[in-house]
This record gives C-alpha cells, structure tokens and sequence, in this order.
C-alpha cells in the first residue's frame, strides 16, 4: 500500500518531463532559426502555439516547454507551407508566438 501511494505521488513529477507532442510529417525538415536570419524569406503567416507548462501542480522544466513549443510550431508550419519558423515572441505561461516563413 505504501509503494503505491509512493508512486502515484510521484507520477506529476514523472508526467512534467514527459513530451506528448507528436511529430507531423515533415515537420523534422522545418528549421527554427532566429528572427533576424529570416528577413530575406517569404512570411507565410504566424502561429501562435499553447502547450502545457504544468501537469497538476508540478511546473514542468522550461526546455521541455520550449521543446514542446517548437514541435508545435513545426508541425503547424508543415500546415501551413512552411519551411522555417522564427520566434517573435518569448515563452510565457506555456504559449508563444512564431513566424512561418518560406525559405528555402
């Protein structure tokens, strides 16, 4: 009884390190690069992107929300037509804003 109740305590911490984004189809060609490298590319439009930044009442780490962030972003450029995507916007509570651009 004891291990169990032991291991449902510990089952946010396990769950705030975990990613549950799925990869599109070519979102691993999408390249995120910074704002100033994109000024020569097409603006295709932007997407603002929201994933979760706490599972319960445990924060998850900020490179797992950034890594989250990002993924989404590639796979709605992938949506969009999309080639590139370019932050305009820092994270903030689980959400962020990209630009989708057309580079290459």
């Amino acid at each position: 009884m004891k291990h169990k109740l032991i291991a449902i305590a510990c089952l946010p911490v396990l769950l705030a390190a975990c990613s549950f984004i799925p990869k599109s189809p070519g979102a691993d060609r999408v390249l995120l690069l910074p704002l100033e490298r994109v000024k020569s590319c097409t603006e295709v439009g932007q997407t603002k992107v929201q994933v979760l930044d706490r599972v319960g009442f445990v924060a998850r780490r900020g490179a797992s929300v950034d890594q989250d962030l990002q993924r989404v972003a590639k796979n709605n450029a992938v949506d969009m037509g999309g080639d590139t995507i370019a932050a305009l916007s820092g994270p903030v509570n689980g959400r962020q804003t990209f630009g989708v651009y057309k580079c290459l």
